[in-house]
């Protein structure tokens, strides 16, 4: 912890999620319709590991983050099965993280958009 009394925590820290990198960028394909035009695959920050971004949270002095996708990972358009299916890959991969470094990082879990129903 920093060396204020209350943690200092980083509440905006997006991710590309590793699966769908390995899909459209190693596989060559695309991940539940997503492709390379999704995702934010610009941004190297997205791509950090767990531990690159402990290491730039001991930099910052920051003690936790609240991780979650970016938000092409939403995909509020698409059918409801794959909405739900990319929240809950999404989730798992989120969920690995905060597994993985328990008192470093925290998540920001989704959930499908509902279809309104019809008048």
């Amino acid at each position: 912890m920093s060396d204020t009394t209350r943690p200092i925590v980083d509440v905006h820290c997006h991710c590309t999620l590793a699966r769908f990198r390995r899909a459209v960028l190693e596989g060559g394909t695309d991940w539940h319709g997503m492709t390379t035009e999704h995702g934010e695959l610009g941004n190297p920050k997205n791509h950090w590991d767990v531990p690159r971004r402990l290491e730039e949270m001991d930099r910052l002095r920051v003690d936790v983050q609240l991780v979650s996708p970016t938000d092409v990972f939403y995909q509020y358009d698409r059918e409801p099965e794959i909405t739900e299916t990319i929240a809950r890959e999404a989730n798992e991969e989120i969920a690995g993280m905060v597994r993985s470094t328990p008192t470093g990082s925290w998540g920001s879990g989704r959930s499908r958009c509902r279809t309104p129903r019809a008048r």
